[in-house]
């Protein structure tokens, strides 16, 4: 089975590392802490100039997925601007208060993007009727979904991903994302029958900061590790993939 690996990155040298293992594409984002968010410019243009096959993730802000107008202009405005930078596709999402896919914003964002594929994140896992909502993605053009199986990771949504990778079939790509670990990517992509896998395997790096200033709750954690890809991370997790797939 040939498998396309996406990981997830918020770091030119996530970035880098991700391209010296061998995956397939990146998503990149920034605050990965909370999600993801819209990558800066800056970052973008820096990465793009390795030529990895980049997914730029869009979303203004942590918390829920029922944007404003505002919110939704400035989405339209960053889908834009990412294809037209050179990113391959875009990550969008939002949801309606009744918990259905916003499909007036969504088909705005599509347009936005000029062609350029369209992936709905994790805002689906928080969708009420999920049946109902890949039919909708698939009846506006979206072409590829990222999702946990409505559960906190993979692996408990394994059951759901299995069922929607069957619904679907080729009319939409669903990619298996959250929670995925070197211990069970193989496991997910051959139980759900999967033709893409997302992650982001990361491993803490030390900071250098000496002297925090403990009285400012702002430094109180400078001395805290940050979370970076890791090349040999993410060869681990393409290792075990191989073991149980073969990768494009």
């Amino acid at each position: 089975m040939q498998i396309t690996t996406e990981v997830c990155v918020d770091h030119r040298s996530g970035a880098l590392a991700a391209q010296r293992a061998g995956v397939h594409r990146i998503e990149l984002c920034t605050e990965l802490s909370v999600g993801g968010l819209t990558p800066s410019p800056g970052l973008l243009e820096a990465v793009l100039e390795l030529g990895l096959p980049t997914v730029v993730l869009v979303r203004p802000r942590a918390g829920h997925f029922v944007v404003d107008d505002d919110e939704a202009e400035q989405i339209a405005r960053d889908v834009r601007w990412a294809v037209r930078a050179g990113a391959q596709s875009v990550a969008v999402g939002a949801l309606q208060p009744d918990g259905t896919i916003d499909q007036e914003r969504l088909a705005r964002w599509i347009e936005a993007a000029e062609g350029k594929p369209v992936c709905f994140h994790r805002a689906f896992d928080g969708i009420r009727e999920p049946e109902r909502g890949l039919d909708t993605l698939i009846e506006l053009g979206v072409t590829r979904l990222l999702t946990s199986g409505g559960a906190d990771d993979v692996v408990a949504g394994l059951p759901a991903l299995t069922r929607w990778i069957q619904r679907v079939g080729q009319d939409l790509e669903i990619m298996p994302g959250g929670g995925v670990r070197a211990e069970n990517i193989g496991h997910v992509v051959q139980a759900s029958g999967a033709r893409s896998i997302h992650f982001s395997a990361r491993k803490p790096v030390a900071s250098p900061v000496q002297w925090e200033n403990l009285a400012c709750a702002l430094h109180a954690d400078a001395k805290a590790p940050l979370a970076r890809t890791d090349e040999v991370e993410v060869r681990r997790y393409l290792d075990a993939l191989a073991a149980d797939c073969e990768p494009a």
